[in-house]
Parts: C-alpha cells; sequence; structure tokens
C-alpha cells in the first residue's frame, strides 16, 4: 500500500540528493523534484563541458591579445564557448551541494561541496548571491577552471596563466548592482602581512578576469558593464591613450571588511566622468576576458528571473601559482573582522549597560 510506496519514494529521494550532492538535511518534497528536474536533464553526467566538436581548432593568436590590450576587454570566439546545460547543472550541485538556494553562510557539517558563501537582502528576504572557494571541491568546476578557462585567459594574455580566484555571482530578482570599479586593486588586498608569497616571492600584482554566462545576461537583469580602453596601473605608464583612473577606498564603508563595501578599487566621483560603460550582452555560456585595470559596475536586476555568472580571476604562473594561499589568507581575515565585530558589540552593550546604571544612580 501506500506506506510501502511512501517508503519508496523516500529512499529513492534520498539516493537522487546522494548522487547530486544534497545534504540529506535539506532534502524535501519540493527539494526533492527539483533534483529530479536537474537529474532528468539529458546533460547530466556528460564530462564535456564545451561546445566545440573534436574537428573544431579553438582560435588563439595575437588578435586576441591585441584587442585586450586595445580595449580592456575580449569576447573569447564561439568555439570557446561553454555548453549551458553543464554549466546549469554544475551550477545546481553546487548550489544544494553547499547548503540550497537560501541564506546560509556555514554550509551544513553534512555538505558535499562545502565553500565561502554570502548573502543579501533582496526581495522577499536574505538570499544567496555568491559562492567562493569551491574549485578544489568540485571536479566539474575544477576541470573547466583549470583546463578550458586557463586556456582561454593564457590565450589573451599570451603566457600560462594560474587560477587565482573563483565566484559564482547569483543575482536575484531585485538583487542589487555593483558600483563602478576596478579588480586589481582589491585582488592585490589577499596579500599576506607583508605582501610575499611562502616561498619569499612577491605577491602576484597582475589579473585578469575570465566571466563566463550562465544564464542569458541583460540590462534589464544586471549584465555587466565596461568602460572600454587601455586602462594601465600608472600614470607615467599608460598601455594607450587613455591610461590611468585615479580609484581610492570605497566611501561609506570598513576597510576591514573583506566582503563588504569600503574595499580598495573603488572609482573616485570625479573619474566617473571619464567613463563611457557599455552593456556586456551574453548568451548562456559565452566567455568574456577582462583586465584588472578595466573599469566595470552592474545594475540592479530589474527581471522577474535570477542571473548567474561565474568570475574567475587568473596571475601569471611565472607570479606564482598562489589560490590556496589566498583563501588561507581571506579566511584569516574573515576570522578577524568576525572578532573585531563581537568585540565591538560586546564594548556597546558594555557602555549601554553603564549608561543604564549611571542614569538609576540619578535622584527622582
Amino acid at each position: 500500500g501506500s506506506a510501502g510506496s511512501s517508503s519508496s519514494d523516500n529512499s529513492s529521494d534520498a539516493a537522487l540528493a546522494e548522487m547530486l550532492g544534497i545534504p540529506s538535511s535539506l532534502l524535501s518534497r519540493n527539494g526533492a523534484a527539483a533534483v529530479r528536474e536537474i537529474l532528468e536533464d539529458p546533460i547530466y553526467g556528460s564530462p564535456n563541458y564545451t561546445e566545440a566538436t573534436p574537428s573544431m581548432v579553438l582560435d588563439t593568436g595575437p588578435d586576441l591579445t591585441r584587442r585586450w590590450r586595445a580595449e580592456g576587454i575580449v569576447r573569447m570566439p564561439p568555439s570557446w564557448n561553454v555548453c549551458s546545460k553543464f554549466l546549469r547543472r554544475i551550477t545546481e550541485e553546487l548550489v544544494w551541494g553547499s547548503g540550497g538556494p537560501n541564506a546560509c553562510r556555514h554550509p551544513p557539517a553534512d555538505a558535499r561541496y562545502p565553500c565561502d558563501r554570502s548573502d543579501e537582502t533582496a526581495a522577499g528576504g536574505r538570499v544567496l548571491t555568491r559562492l567562493e572557494n569551491f574549485v578544489h571541491v568540485h571536479s566539474g568546476w575544477r576541470d573547466m577552471c583549470d583546463d578550458h578557462l586557463r586556456n582561454a585567459a593564457s590565450a589573451v594574455v599570451g603566457e600560462r596563466m594560474a587560477l587565482y580566484k573563483e565566484k559564482l555571482n547569483m543575482k536575484p530578482p531585485s538583487g542589487g548592482g555593483f558600483a563602478p570599479h576596478l579588480d586589481s586593486p582589491s585582488l592585490r588586498s589577499g596579500a599576506p602581512p607583508g605582501g610575499a608569497q611562502k616561498d619569499g616571492r612577491p605577491w602576484p600584482r597582475t589579473f585578469v578576469t575570465v566571466m563566463v554566462a550562465i544564464d542569458r545576461m541583460l540590462p534589464g537583469n544586471g549584465c555587466l558593464r565596461v568602460a572600454r580602453g587601455a586602462w594601465s596601473e600608472h600614470p607615467g605608464e599608460p598601455r594607450g591613450a587613455i591610461g590611468h583612473l585615479e580609484t581610492s577606498v570605497a566611501g561609506g564603508g570598513d576597510p576591514s571588511n573583506p566582503d563588504g563595501g569600503g574595499r580598495e578599487g573603488a572609482i573616485v566621483p570625479d573619474a566617473l566622468g571619464l567613463l563611457e560603460f557599455q552593456d556586456v550582452e551574453c548568451a548562456p555560456g559565452e566567455v568574456v576576458v577582462f583586465d584588472g585595470w578595466c573599469p566595470h559596475r552592474s545594475a540592479a536586476n530589474l527581471s522577474a528571473l535570477g542571473r548567474r555568472a561565474v568570475f574567475l580571476t587568473y596571475n601569471p604562473l611565472r607570479e606564482g601559482d598562489v589560490r590556496t594561499e589566498y583563501y588561507d589568507n581571506m579566511t584569516a581575515i574573515r576570522k578577524d573582522y568576525a572578532s573585531k565585530m563581537v568585540q565591538e558589540r560586546a564594548l556597546k552593550e558594555e557602555y549601554a549597560a553603564a549608561e543604564l546604571m549611571a542614569l538609576a544612580s540619578v535622584p527622582s
């Protein structure tokens, strides 16, 4: 009867969850239905992450590098596209396998894919908006980021690159955008005290980011916007006619918060008048590479659907392979910031208690 059927369904649901890496603590009737929908996708289990056939040749060569140097950004030829179904599958695996789509800063103890998670307040409450530090725990992401997408970065820059960091951005409906900024200054802030690697070499200073659209990216859902140009770090050493752009620590934020406003690389208001931002619309699976000194921003997601994209930052291998060191440093910085917040909260509570005692001692 029905009892046996229910037991069988529960067993089947648990097996599906295990295959996708979904923590059993998150499994529900709705969750099981979502798992079935993913697994029914014909791409499930496929190791192929590009849409290229064996007869296709990936476009490389000096033209990509020239365009990147002249404009700060290059859209890779279609032969570099990533299979959109594969992207959606490994994205769902990562989200569910690290704690599910709801706000949850720390993955459950039984999470298949533990990683760093961030959330924000959007329509309907707190929602998951970012995953980081996940390439080493998921073979699909690791293979794609260490092979195909690293090769894309290498083809553009003209030398062998190493993965520096990764982040999967999920912009929900009503999710906020990002103010105009440059990546390189904040990326350098991941260096340990003293600015040296464990082997004594200087911390990497050259960065490019490979962006892959998971969902279609349009102006209405907050697509990437860039100011094209031959941007550089130093006023006296411009790559081209545009040259240097002044930046500072963003106003209104706490520079010690590694996940909030106030980080280095914010473009000063007086410099914004120099910039003309253009939308970078992308179909799912399209690959775009942009320089760490290329000004960029994004708007809020005004659509009814979420918009996802992965951003992978690479540095020249000659400058070091420091991804593990970077995340060790960021973990320490986050712990220090959390400890600081606890101390400040305790101090405020102590002051408030002292004020109450002082008021109580005043004669009526």
